[in-house]
C-alpha cells in the first residue's frame, strides 16, 4: 500500500476519494496504526503544525462564498483568536465535535509514547493548554455543553444525560 496515496495533501482523510479535510476524529482512529506500522514521526509533526495554526478559528459549515454568511455568523469560520479549534486542520470546514479538537491532546501524547520524543509535547504544549481552557469555559455541573452549533454532535448525548437526570 502506498501509504501517501491514503494521506492526500498531508492529512488523515477517512475518505480521500471524495474528503479531503484533514478531520481530528478521523486521526483518533487511525493513528496509533499508522505509527505502528509506519515511520509518522515527521508526518504527525507537520499536521500539528497545521492545528497550532488554525487555533483561534470556529469550523466552517455552509456557503463560504456568501459574504452575508462567511466569519459572520455561528460555524462560519469566524476568527476569534481564542483556544477555540475547527473540526479539520490544515483547513476549516466540516462538523465534529470536542473529539475532533481533542486530537491535539491525544496525538502529541501518543506520538512521544511512540517515538520518545519531547519535542512533539513541548511544541504542543501551549496548543493543548489553550484548547482545554477553551473546553473548560463549556462546562457547566462537571458536563460539556454544546458550543458548535448544529454540527458539535454533542447535543443530542447532553440533552440524553439531562433528560434522564430529570426522571
Amino acid at each position: 500500500m502506498d501509504l501517501q496515496q491514503s494521506f492526500p495533501g498531508g492529512m488523515i482523510v477517512d475518505c480521500p476519494q471524495r474528503e479531503r479535510m484533514g478531520y481530528g476524529g478521523d486521526a483518533h482512529a487511525t493513528s496509533e496504526t499508522g505509527m505502528a506500522n509506519f515511520n509518522m514521526a515527521a508526518f504527525y509533526e507537520k499536521w500539528m503544525q497545521d492545528w497550532r495554526d488554525v487555533q483561534g478559528t470556529e469550523s466552517m459549515v455552509g456557503d463560504m462564498n456568501d459574504p452575508s454568511w462567511a466569519r459572520k455568523n455561528e460555524t462560519s469560520g469566524r476568527i476569534f483568536n481564542n483556544g477555540i479549534l475547527p473540526h479539520t486542520a490544515p483547513t476549516y470546514w466540516g462538523g465534529g465535535g470536542p473529539a475532533w479538537g481533542g486530537i491535539v491532546v491525544m496525538l502529541p501524547w501518543s506520538h512521544y509514547q511512540h517515538y520518545g520524543d519531547l519535542h512533539i509535547l513541548k511544541n504542543n504544549f501551549n496548543l493543548i493548554k489553550t484548547w482545554i481552557a477553551y473546553i473548560n469555559t463549556h462546562v457547566h455541573d462537571h458536563i460539556l455543553q454544546p458550543y458548535g452549533g448544529t454540527w458539535d454532535f454533542l447535543g443530542l448525548a447532553v440533552a440524553e444525560c439531562h433528560c434522564r437526570g430529570d426522571e
